[in-house]
């Protein structure tokens, strides 16, 4: 499937637009104006009611599909929802307690201190950060920043969302794209000298005085062609198999026959 630069606009703008929502989200919990939540678990749904603001807040916290972490002014992580630590390959009690700036590529630290700064007294719009697995490896995401209040000092809640599989898909078909036209270009020049030949091997076969013996080779010439135009078939279908574009169907054929096409 291709996808153009405008459906990756709207896959963009979808996912910030679920970052919003889980801030307004979390702002009407931290306001008190949600009563219960609606849980999903296992395939079922159950509804918790809520006492208070900060049960609320934890509940909504803890099953949210994106990474969310408190972090204090100074980087400090304060707390942190099991996705954020899943995504990060690390345990929840290795990250909280520790510096939120080792998490961040280093290439990205001066603009995420700019994001944690503005998110001290009014909420940023997502931004695109490379984070550190503990592995080593680096996952693209993206940012929000809301300012949040814990037991009368100043925090900021991060919200993350994971591009790295969107942006391997992306990739893979970039990829897929480059070589279908790759075969294509390659298809029409091999396909091009054979015009000519079976052109003139047309207006041979129609001469009626040629001997038997050149009829046959002329036949051979044909078959030959024919052949190379199937393997160039081949090619482009093998292609499509390995995207999944065609399906293959087994079918029973005579081994006595496919023996005397290769030994023609």
């Amino acid at each position: 499937m291709h996808r153009s630069s405008s459906d990756l606009e709207t896959e963009n703008r979808d996912l910030r637009a679920r970052l919003e929502a889980a801030e307004e989200m979390l702002r009407a919990i931290r306001s008190d104006e949600v009563d219960a939540l609606v849980i999903e678990q296992g395939g079922a749904e159950r509804v918790r009611t809520l006492g208070g603001a900060d049960e609320a807040y934890r509940t909504f916290v803890e099953v949210m599909c994106q990474g969310a972490a408190t972090v204090a002014t100074d980087g400090s992580i304060l707390y942190c929802n099991p996705h954020f630590a899943q995504l990060l390959g690390r345990p929840v009690d290795r990250i909280i307690g520790s510096s939120v700036f080792e998490l961040v590529a280093a290439e990205d630290e001066g603009g995420f201190r700019a994001l944690l700064w503005e998110g001290i007294s009014a909420s940023c719009a997502g931004r695109p950060f490379a984070l550190r697995r503990q592995d080593g490896s680096a996952i693209s995401t993206i940012i929000t920043a809301t300012p949040l209040c814990v037991g009368g000092t100043s925090c900021v809640l991060i919200v993350l969302t994971d591009l790295t599989e969107r942006e391997a898909r992306i990739s893979a078909e970039a990829a897929n794209r480059a070589k279908d036209r790759f075969l294509a270009a390659l298809s029409h020049e091999l396909r091009t000298p054979l015009t000519p030949v079976v052109m003139v091997v047309s207006a041979l076969e129609i001469d009626a005085r040629l001997p038997a013996d050149v009829r046959d080779d002329l036949a051979m010439v044909r078959r030959n062609v024919e052949l190379e135009t199937r393997l160039i078939d081949d090619l482009l279908d093998l292609s499509r198999v390995i995207s999944g574009k065609l399906r293959l169907r087994a079918e029973p054929i005579s081994a006595k026959a496919l023996i005397e096409n290769v030994l023609d």
